[in-house]
């Protein structure tokens, strides 16, 4: 039996634990994954059936996706963000972590990470930019 590719992408951000959605009266709502399974089961209500849209910070028209929000299970990898790229942790639940957290430049893939690390630098390009165009050296 071989399977559209839109239930496939689904099924696969299902399995990567991505929140869905699922169209009720012409506006999109969060739903558990039984209920996207259900729903995905039935042609008629396959195509009311999507990933959500993931949210994007933005810096200096440089986007990334948002950074961690939440302390990790102790030992589960995360990467931070900085100005000079991007350095891979284990989470130990110590003040580093919970430091670096609070400082919003946590994210739980190299890919975000590396992203927000290219928005910090263009941010403090045109910072420099910006200072010399008005004489400030």
């Amino acid at each position: 039996m071989s399977m559209d590719e839109h239930t496939e992408a689904c099924l696969r951000a299902m399995l990567e634990k991505k929140q869905m959605q699922r169209m009720l009266a012409s506006e999109w709502h969060d739903c558990t994954m039984w209920e996207a399974l259900e729903w995905l089961g039935k042609d008629f209500m396959r195509w009311h059936i999507r990933i959500k849209p993931q949210v994007m910070c933005e810096l200096a028209g440089a986007q990334y996706p948002p950074p961690m929000s939440e302390a990790l299970n102790y030992g589960n990898d995360y990467y931070v963000a900085s100005p000079q790229g991007v350095d891979q942790y284990k989470w130990c639940d110590d003040s580093a972590d919970d430091e670096w957290l609070a400082l919003h430049i946590c994210h739980t893939t190299f890919e975000a990470a590396e992203a927000h690390s290219k928005a910090m630098r263009a941010v403090n390009a045109q910072a420099a930019e910006k200072a010399h165009a008005g004489g400030v050296k």
